[in-house]
């Protein structure tokens, strides 16, 4: 009786896909950004474009990476690099520069948390 082998297809999962299921959706409203996993680690680089994250103001450009959650929940983030001495960035438009990183914990425009490092 002759034998036969089947050859499953190995499937690696992407960059993208490793994102969505260990942290949530990337959101890149100026499509500018970077967003790398390595490991357990999620690094967002931000493009040379203004990002803010200006509620009050109604401006919502700066990249996130979203999660829905209900109920209880522990979070841990670390915020590291370097953020400037001196506000660089100054323009016409804004005259203050604001460099930030950190949790988002968001139920819609009126109702947040920010916990970060300025």
């Amino acid at each position: 009786m002759p034998l036969v082998a089947f050859a499953a297809p190995i499937h690696k999962e992407t960059d993208a896909q490793k994102l969505q299921k260990l942290y949530g959706t990337p959101v890149d409203p100026l499509k500018d950004c970077k967003f790398t996993v390595d490991g357990s680690k999620l690094t967002i680089t931000a493009g040379k474009g203004d990002h803010d994250l200006a509620v009050e103001a109604k401006i919502l450009d700066a990249p996130l990476v979203l999660k829905e959650i209900e109920g209880d929940f522990s979070m841990v983030v670390k915020v590291s690099g370097d953020f400037p001495k001196r506000a660089k960035g100054a323009t016409e438009k804004r005259s203050l520069v604001f460099y930030g990183a950190g949790l988002l914990v968001w139920e819609d425009e009126n109702n947040y948390v920010r916990l970060e490092r300025a």
